[in-house]
């Protein structure tokens, strides 16, 4: 298991899901989830996403706008958002993790 797919807690009540696609060997759309362990299974609580041209998230909050990470207007801005995501997905897990 590598480090970024690892739970965030003992009872492996959170979790991240990565899904990206790459065109050969570039990285060029993602979709990364804070998933919750509820009765009925993982729950979807948060996402980041690469769609309308920028990188945005989802918050937990459906009151709450999607938060804008990053403008996209080359490959390689998703590929530096991804690693923005990256970081601030792990946090998201944790303030979850901490709030249940």
């Amino acid at each position: 298991m590598r480090d970024w797919d690892a739970p965030y807690d003992d009872s492996n009540s959170v979790r991240l899901q990565f899904i990206v696609w790459h065109r050969r060997s570039t990285l060029i759309d993602f979709v990364v989830n804070v998933q919750v362990l509820t009765s009925e299974g993982w729950d979807t609580v948060e996402s980041f996403d690469c769609c309308h041209g920028h990188c945005h998230l989802h918050p937990q909050n459906a009151d709450l706008e999607p938060r804008t990470i990053a403008q996209l207007d080359t490959v390689d801005d998703v590929v530096k958002a991804f690693a923005q995501v990256e970081q601030e997905a792990h946090d998201r897990a944790r303030i979850i993790r901490d709030e249940g």
